[in-house]
């Protein structure tokens, strides 16, 4: 439709003005405008995401040229060839999908240049399988495709999620079901959003490699092409989305994971995410969920991973996490694998209600079906006969002996699939056979280019040509339409077995040869996978830059949360030679990967490599410190902790002024009080004080880390009230900076505040709340803490059955973690649960296990309380002094032990006969009660002297023995 039509559906909606104005420009338009356009015209489609027809119109007649400017000359070259560009805006490209080519002209506007050639699936964007030049039949999986077509069905009737995954040995036929079933879901549903990504033996578990597959199809961004262009496809693809004020959020941490990076200098979350690594992995989660939620609430979206075997944690975790969020949506994620996906990822989707078709051999008759359907109805018995024996069922194989009885090698058919190959190979030309081999360098996906490096530059490109024609006739190989690397055709073996084959027949030194020519080619193109990049390399013979790749993958899969993949990287990074800082930064990132998999010795191994090879004072270093100082307090190494405050100290000239350093100071101060150092972190924790006011705090991730170390800081030092005031700014720098995650932290570190206020009724709906919600984004460790900080707030409430509960799930929870400090001092509060429960022996045994190995205060403390409720008045005064020396060691009151260890000192000394020690006591820890009070506004401080029971109990007895 042109302009004139664009004028009839505008006067027929009585806008006579703008109809005038539409018709004067349609033959100045001379292009058509897209459907897009029409759809937002007429007001067809989603209410939603319907525009004014008067602003359609404003838009299609300010991409008119201007005056004196010429009209876009016609293409050249391409899928468009000989067609004029159509310019177009960034709204109407978004509701263009992959199939068009979208480019910018010389002015940077964008264009749409044409139409990519169809695909003959119209999905995968290759070619469907031929066999002897004809499209084979799908056969013997008719049961199959008809149970993956109920269960899209059923998705997108029933408005629920599904998972399926299809596995099988090479060669069974998986591919070529997905294809059958993609075929049929379009035909069933036209509007379905389908995105594919595919495994890769050279990149197998590169973090969030198939994620990222599916968000650049899903925008058409192609790697290699101008940056502002995959930026300006990717705001197009998010806009039609209409998630309002979230649009910038989401496209931005798309781009992240799309490897199409946008500028961070006006926005405040991407700019603090690029300083964490785990801020930046929950952002990118978070839009992940966001854009499949809104993709998924237009229309059904099928989501295909081929070969998934090799693919990446990361990327199944975050669908694992969609199929949780997304239930009651059409959501079809449909994975293609061979058996050893089980090992790979064990318990794949399984509490996603995950289904598995298990492909088996075809049937007999099948087979037979193919053969003669092939070969025609004349084929002798025998022959066929033996080409299903031989074949055992497997379809690649089936095909290939097919082909070989075509060419009449019927007397010597090989006996192995790969062997079927081999022979074909074999026979080629040696010109074919010198190509098959330079394009299975690359894996089971090349490109002419690389070909042309690999083969020598000053071959022509069109003895290339030629060669990969006659191999795609010949049914090797096939072209892609949709290549990953703009102006590069790409083609794909035909089977794995055929990539296989090829390899195999190159010699170690041009294996050698070859991967450094691929690698040096792919670097060039623009391939952003550091994996491949590494392994290529590496088998190059190019050891120095592949530690250096390797490094960078660690990283990436220390962001993706893949810890596994993280300290294997590492290890290879290492391998390859990696020395100096580069070997710091590679043990920094071990040693972070193996502290979150709780295995505290090698990672203080790792943090102390780290810390001897990264320049002192450095960023990273400070980062050291922090994790050196947390695993010491993990493990209870409390001279560990003490040198490394003294280091820290001596490398900390001033102030931080830099932001990032002020992070990670502040980071390395809180584990070092975590850890107890009260004393020699003092001048530590005054210099971050100091920070604050200063223009640094201007950064809202480093001021949120500092208002989290002065909120631990104020609550160990028995300052709740400066605790609480810390940890309202902290939550809020944390959220201005995006960092959800550390917010909902500091909720909890607010929590238990709150319960040091007496003010515990008033959170528990909402950690009950927070539970919930934590449970539905996987976020376990915070699901533990919850539950802690609840059983504590039900155990004041008087909740003892309900307490208990939760407490024993938080040490369920904990088991794993091997966190000796934090079981410590769950079961001091499961020993109290018991001790008010009446379980008096139960409690005394939590009470012991809390205190063993520990210097931990308020453990002895309880303990001491329940010998003295058992009678046991010497053994309850030996704990009680303990519990008051631990705490004087300390230099200040533990958060969840000031109050309690005089009180029960002073009952202790009053039980053994000692009043006058009981009084003194008493009245040093009415003196310190009344001392907080008054820094406190009402009601916090009524609610700290009357509803904290150990607080309400010290001033009932210093009146009883000392008056008011």
């Amino acid at each position: 439709p042109d302009g004139s039509v664009v004028a009839t559906l505008v006067a027929q909606g009585s806008a006579m003005e703008q109809a005038m104005r539409a018709a004067r420009t349609a033959l100045a338009m001379r292009a058509a405008l897209p459907e897009a356009a029409l759809v937002l015209a007429t007001g067809r489609g989603s209410t939603e995401g319907r525009m004014p027809v008067g602003e359609v119109i404003d838009r299609a007649i300010a991409l008119l040229p201007q005056p004196g400017e010429q009209p876009p000359a016609p293409e050249t070259q391409g899928s468009g060839q000989g067609l004029r560009p159509v310019r177009i805006d960034a709204v109407t490209a978004g509701f263009l999908d992959a199939r068009f080519e979208i480019g910018k002209d010389a002015a940077g506007r964008l264009e749409l240049r044409g139409e990519r050639e169809a695909a003959d699936d119209g999905e995968r964007g290759e070619r469907a399988r031929r066999l002897l030049g004809k499209p084979t039949p799908c056969v013997g999986r008719e049961r199959e495709l008809a149970l993956l077509g109920a269960y899209f069905q059923e998705c997108t009737q029933e408005m629920v999620a599904r998972t399926i995954l299809v596995t099988g040995d090479p060669g069974v036929g998986k591919s070529r079901l997905g294809y059958e079933f993609l075929h049929e879901a379009r035909r069933a549903a036209a509007d379905a959003e389908i995105w594919i990504a595919q495994g890769s033996p050279l990149g197998a578990g590169s973090p969030l490699g198939m994620i990222g597959q599916l968000l650049r199809r899903a925008a058409g961004v192609r790697e290699g092409e101008p940056l502002e262009l995959r930026r300006d496809k990717l705001r197009a693809r998010v806009a039609r989305l209409g998630l309002g004020a979230e649009e910038r959020r989401v496209t931005e941490f798309v781009g992240e994971m799309a490897g199409t990076p946008f500028d961070d200098g006006e926005s405040v979350q991407l700019h603090a995410a690029r300083s964490d690594a785990q801020l930046m992995r929950d952002q990118m989660r978070q839009a992940w969920c966001d854009l499949l939620a809104a993709e998924a609430a237009l229309h059904p979206v099928i989501i295909v991973l081929e070969d998934l075997h090799w693919g990446d944690m990361p990327s199944v975790q975050w669908i694992d996490v969609a199929l949780r969020n997304l239930q009651e949506r059409p959501l079809l994620v449909l994975a293609l694998a061979r058996p050893e996906v089980h090992d790979r990822f064990p318990k794949l989707w399984l509490e996603r209600g995950r289904q598995e078709i298990r492909l088996g051999q075809l049937p007999r008759k099948a087979s037979e079906r193919l053969v003669r359907q092939v070969l025609g109805e004349g084929v002798e018995k025998q022959v066929v006969e033996q080409v299903i024996r031989q074949a055992g069922g497997n379809a690649f194989f089936l095909e290939e002996l097919i082909r070989a009885i075509a060419e009449g090698q019927a007397r010597a058919l090989p006996e192995t699939v790969l062997a079927t190959v081999q022979v074909r190979l074999e026979a080629l030309p040696s010109e074919a056979r010198r190509l098959v081999r330079a394009a299975s360098i690359f894996g089971e996906t090349f490109w002419r280019g690389g070909l042309a490096v690999l083969l020598g530059q000053g071959r022509a490109t069109a003895s290339i040509d030629a060669q990969l024609e006659s191999l795609a006739n010949q049914e090797l190989i096939t072209s892609n339409v949709e290549g990953r690397f703009p102006g590069e055709a790409e083609y794909r073996f035909r089977h794995a077995f055929v990539r296989e084959a090829g390899y195999a027949m190159l010699t170690e030194n041009d294996r050698a040869l070859g991967h450094r020519l691929a690698g040096e080619w792919l670097e060039q193109a623009g391939e952003q996978d550091a994996l491949v990049l590494a392994v290529h390399f590496e088998y190059g013979k190019q050891a120095e830059r592949a530690a250096v790749l390797y490094h960078r993958a660690a990283a990436e899969a220390h962001q993706a949360n893949d810890l596994t993949a993280a300290i294997e990287r590492g290890e290879r990074a290492a391998l390859c030679g990696a020395t100096g800082e580069l070997l710091g930064e590679v043990r920094l990132i071990q040693s972070e990967a193996r502290h979150w998999r709780a295995e505290y010795a090698a990672a203080a191994r790792h943090a102390d490599e780290a810390l001897r090879l990264i320049p002192r004072a450095s960023l990273s270093w400070f980062r050291a410190v922090s994790l050196a100082a947390e695993i010491a307090f993990m493990s209870g190494d409390v001279e560990g902790a003490a040198a490394l405050s003294d280091a820290l100290e001596r490398a900390l000239r001033g102030t931080p002024s830099d932001p990032a350093q002020l992070a990670a100071v502040a980071a390395a101060t809180k584990n070092l009080l975590y850890s107890g150092r009260l004393a020699s972190t003092r001048r530590l924790v005054q210099q971050i004080e100091a920070a604050v006011g200063t223009a640094v705090m201007n950064e809202p991730l480093a001021a949120g880390y500092v208002y989290d170390t002065l909120c631990y800081h104020a609550a160990i030092m028995g300052e709740p009230a400066a605790a609480h005031a810390a940890a309202q700014a902290g939550i809020a720098s944390y959220m201005r900076a995006g960092d959800t995650v550390r917010a909902d932290k500091m909720r909890l570190q607010a929590a238990l505040v709150a319960i040091r206020l007496g003010r515990h009724r008033e959170i528990e709906a909402e950690l009950h709340t927070a539970i919930e919600r934590f449970l539905r984004l996987g976020i376990h460790s915070l699901v533990v803490w919850a539950r802690y900080i609840l059983g504590s707030s039900l155990l004041r409430s008087g909740a003892l059955e309900e307490a208990h509960r939760q407490i024993v799930e938080t040490l369920a929870g904990l088991e794993p973690t091997g966190n000796s400090m934090f079981m410590a001092r769950t079961r001091h509060v499961l020993a109290h649960i018991l001790l008010e429960m009446g379980r008096l022996a139960e409690a005394e045994a939590a009470a012991r296990q809390a205190a063993e190995g520990e210097q931990y205060a308020a453990a002895l403390a309880m303990l001491a309380q329940v010998l003295l409720r058992r009678g046991q008045r010497e053994a309850a005064l030996a704990a009680a002094k303990e519990a008051w020396v631990a705490l004087m060691h300390l230099g200040a009151t533990l958060e969840d032990g000031g109050e309690l260890v005089p009180l029960v000192l002073a009952e202790a000394l009053a039980a053994s006969g000692d009043e006058e020690g009981a009084r003194r006591v008493i009245g040093m820890a009415r003196e310190r009660l009344l001392t907080l009070a008054e820094r406190m506004e009402e009601p916090l401080r009524r609610s700290y002297l009357e509803e904290v029971a150990e607080n309400a109990r010290t001033l009932e007895l210093a009146r009883a023995w000392l008056g008011d």
